[in-house]
């Protein structure tokens, strides 16, 4: 099987038709990337950051502000899969996790 190389539009733009999906697709497209895919697509586009926080919202009102921020990225850290297929290593996973459970906490923690 061979591999081939896809040349993606610059600006964004190969997740043009993407972005119209429902955030209940999205949802679902998200449970299938590695967890570093997944603080990108956060930190590029807002509308993913509110599906993962709509998908962690227990997880995250389920403690107390400070603590959730402690136990976030061990609960990502189990939620989102881990690629062994994609060279993802374990800290290349857990230090995503930190980050998104980061983003996540300051979202929800400024709307509470």
């Amino acid at each position: 099987m061979t591999k081939r190389k896809v040349k993606l539009p610059i600006n964004g733009k190969p997740l043009g038709k993407l972005m119209t999906f429902p955030e209940e697709v999205l949802g679902r497209i998200i449970n299938y990337l590695p967890l570093p895919s997944i603080v990108a697509l956060c930190h590029t586009h807002e509308k993913f950051l509110r599906v993962v926080c709509e998908q962690n919202r227990d997880s995250y009102f389920g403690y107390r502000k400070n603590q959730a921020q402690i136990f976030m990225p061990a609960i990502l850290n189990g939620h989102y899969n881990r690629f062994v297929d994609e060279g993802e290593t374990l800290v290349e996973h857990a230090l995503a996790a930190k980050e998104l459970a980061g983003m996540i906490c300051y979202v929800l923690g400024r709307n509470r």
